[in-house]
């Protein structure tokens, strides 16, 4: 989308306050856990969605939707935050704004966090939670989505259905998605000098907490180690100046070895979960992220 000349001066001058701020060595897990005020939507949603709730292990899983013109589509949108903090107001914006470009329903789990939860509380949640949407809505309306650890998270939850023998998703829409906890592949330490935002040791140690007592190459921790057998069709976005980035290209060269489809976009000068953003390349990021579940949604529009 753009070289790195064309990056504008808005997204320029974020990275340079992130950096004059300390972001970076700001996120630490602590520094996660410490974000967790931010489960509800906003207020000012309130008049603008159908927003309601149900109760799953003790935690909201919200259902936004439109004022009127509701179509079949519906999203399981998990959300980032390296697993051990929630919802932030760029989620919500994002969530908003896919329900106003496409006329469709998010359902955006609460789902447990780390480092008092770990992976198989996270996942005693959402498979009843995936199971009642499926039975509700149909397999063949549902889009799985997430970003950063979210994004993770969506592609370990599709492995574990395919394990179970559980209907798949339509499609999988992966957003600057967190693949291994491990953070162990040499490429991170040269994308590590252009990303702003994301401290390696932070995601280590958040990684670490998430695991619990499985193996960190676990599938369900670190699914570019699972298999991309009985998968549906998966959309990946992720920038150029995100060290999770190198992973992702693993996970291309994956999919191409396994003849999986996948459609791998990489946007120049984008940070870590660019899409979030109120910057240019964010804005752009989204419209051909809503043009893309556009294109692959047709045919299933309401008469």
């Amino acid at each position: 989308m753009y070289t790195e000349k064309q990056q504008s001066i808005v997204n320029r001058i974020l990275k340079a306050s992130l950096r004059l701020a300390r972001m970076k060595e700001k996120n630490t897990l602590e520094a996660f856990v410490r974000m967790r005020n931010r489960a509800n939507p906003p207020r000012l949603m309130e008049n603008m969605y159908l927003i309601s709730s149900e109760i799953y292990s003790g935690r909201k899983v919200w259902r936004i939707a439109p004022l009127k013109d509701q179509n079949e589509q519906t999203i399981l949108f998990l959300h980032g935050g390296a697993y051990a903090a929630n919802f932030t107001p760029g989620h919500w914006f994002l969530i908003g704004a896919l329900v106003d470009k496409l006329n469709c329903t998010v359902i955006a789990p609460d789902y447990p966090l780390t480092p008092e939860e770990t992976v198989d509380n996270v996942f005693e949640m959402l498979i009843p939670v995936y199971k009642d949407l499926i039975e509700r809505v149909g397999a063949e309306y549902v889009t799985l989505m997430g970003d950063s650890s979210g994004g993770g998270l969506a592609l370990a939850l599709s492995q574990h259905l395919h394990q179970k023998g559980i209907v798949q998703p339509s499609q999988l829409f992966l957003l600057s998605p967190w693949l291994d906890i491990t953070m162990d592949n040499p490429e991170i330490m040269e994308i590590d000098k252009l990303d702003p935002i994301l401290n390696i040791q932070g995601l280590i140690d958040a990684g670490i907490a998430y695991a619990g007592n499985m193996d960190r190459r676990n599938y369900l921790v670190s699914p570019l180690f699972g298999s991309l057998e009985g998968l549906p069709p998966i959309t990946l976005f992720v920038g150029d100046n995100d060290i999770l980035m190198p992973d992702c290209r693993k996970f291309r060269e994956k999919a191409e070895q396994a003849g999986h489809p996948l459609e791998y976009n990489v946007i120049d000068g984008l940070m870590h979960d660019g899409m979030l953003y109120l910057t240019p390349e964010g804005k752009a990021c989204r419209e051909f992220i809503f043009n893309s579940l556009k294109e692959k949604w047709k045919g299933y529009e309401s008469e």
